[in-house]
């Protein structure tokens, strides 16, 4: 599956990307760039956006860069570090890069960034190859 492919089930294979609004728009070899409008409906009761978005664009760019090269994966291990809140009206952009990638694991960092570059959350994700 070259980039493109892979792009495409990401953004028009994947219903929950669609509910929430993310989108892939950057993939490579070594990094890919995810994006997600921060709407009212993905915030917490604070006034904030939700933890799990943030949680879910960082895991579904690892998860895409992961995928280059052919291989299927599922996430083996995710953590994520929230550093600043952000409320609705703006878009918010998550850039994983590849630290390692062998033929059964891989290890992603992912940075997520408001409009302004300013760091929302950091994060490192294993992926486990299944084939």
């Amino acid at each position: 599956m070259n980039f493109e492919d892979v792009m495409y089930v990401a953004n028009e294979k994947n219903p929950f990307s669609q509910l929430v609004g993310m989108k892939i728009i950057e993939l490579d070899e070594d990094h890919s760039v995810g994006i997600l409008p921060v709407t009212d409906k993905l915030l917490n009761p604070h006034g904030i956006l939700h933890g799990g978005v943030y949680y879910t664009l960082a895991d579904t760019a690892a998860g895409v860069l992961s995928r280059t090269g052919n291989k299927k994966n599922v996430t083996l291990e995710g953590k994520l570090n929230f550093i600043k809140g952000i409320g609705s009206g703006t878009m918010i952009k998550a850039v994983a890069n590849k630290l390692h990638k062998g033929s059964k694991t891989g290890v992603f960092t992912v940075m997520i960034y408001d409009e302004n570059e300013n760091i929302l959350a950091a994060g490192i994700y294993t992926m486990f190859f299944i084939e």
